[in-house]
């Protein structure tokens, strides 16, 4: 039998990438695309383009029914994982995200993966 996740995607107020179109065009966009049925997920950063991000994201997902939870610009994105939950989150840097991802899972979840856009809080965005 086949797990279901539930999938929640959180984006900072201060970072939220909700509109579309030219008033947008600078920045570096990030997407994430989670599969509710496989688990599956991917995470991309440093597009040129909402349209694009979201493309590669569900491109590299690599499950037919990858959908995209999160779209961000100049920031952080991550992936969380509680049992059969998959949080998706965004924010101005890689704590803040993580943090925020994490307040809302518990401590006891495990963090997936997470990218930084080049135009994220650069302080915060070396991988350890």
């Amino acid at each position: 039998m086949q797990e279901k996740y539930q999938l929640i995607a959180m984006t900072l107020a201060s970072t939220a990438l909700l509109a579309t179109g030219a008033a947008l065009a600078d920045g570096s966009y990030g997407a994430i695309a989670l599969s509710p049925q496989t688990g599956h997920y991917a995470i991309v950063v440093n597009r040129t383009s909402r349209a694009a991000a979201e493309r590669d994201a569900r491109s590299r997902c690599q499950a037919a029914h990858c959908r995209t939870t999160l779209v961000f610009r100049n920031a952080c994105g991550a992936i969380v994982r509680k049992g059969n939950m998959l949080v998706a989150a965004s924010g101005r840097d890689r704590q803040t995200t993580l943090a925020e991802a994490l307040k809302r899972t518990g401590k006891e979840a495990k963090v997936v993966t997470w990218e930084c856009s080049k135009g994220a809080k650069l302080s915060a965005n070396r991988r350890h």
